[in-house]
Formats: structure tokens, sequence, C-alpha cells
């Protein structure tokens, strides 16, 4: 059985994925649950503009990802698509704003 202090730490993460889904799909990104994926996958996809993509992991803070995850965090890497852990909303919106103006300067 699941302690109340365990099911808080996951309220907590999906409330921080839900603020972060949220924040996105108001500036245009189409976010993706990749719960369909297999064990282990990121969270996320968010589809931004101009052929963007950042893939997220949401964990609790001072949570790590699993042995699983991070092999396949150190997989999709290696061929060029970085994975971000993200912790609490405040990462995540420094991270869609980043891209943005890097989009920004860039065309």
């Amino acid at each position: 059985m699941t302690s109340m202090i365990e099911q808080r730490r996951r309220q907590l993460e999906k409330e921080t994925e839900r603020k972060c889904v949220q924040y996105a799909t108001d500036k245009a990104w189409m976010p993706i649950k990749t719960d369909l994926a297999a064990r282990g996958w990121p969270d996320r996809l968010f589809f931004g503009p101009s052929s963007q993509l950042l893939i997220v992991e949401f964990k609790r803070p001072g949570y790590k990802p699993t042995k699983k995850q991070q092999a396949i965090h150190d997989r999709l890497a290696a061929l060029g698509h970085p994975v971000s852990v993200i912790f609490e909303f405040r990462e995540f919106r420094k991270l869609i704003d980043a891209s943005e103006l890097l989009n920004q300067t860039a065309s």
C-alpha cells in the first residue's frame, strides 16, 4: 500500500506536469503524453514551431530517473535528442522560453 507521503509526492509531479502542459499549450506548442510507449520512456514530447522538439521527463524534487529511464535518456541523447528532466514549473518555463528565443534569433 502506498503511503500518504508517496501519494502527495506523485500528486506534486502531476501538478507540475499539468502546469507545464498548460503553459506549452498556451504558447501554441503541442504536448503529447508518451504513456503508450514502452516503460521507461520520457513523460512527454513537446512539438513547437519551426520543427522544435522538447523531450521531457517530469520528476519530483529530490528524485532521479530510474536506471531504465536513464538508459533511454542516454540513448536518445546519443541520437541527438536530449531529454530534459524537469522538477518544477519554473524550469520548464525557462526551457520553453529559451527554445522560442533561439528560434526567433535563428529566423
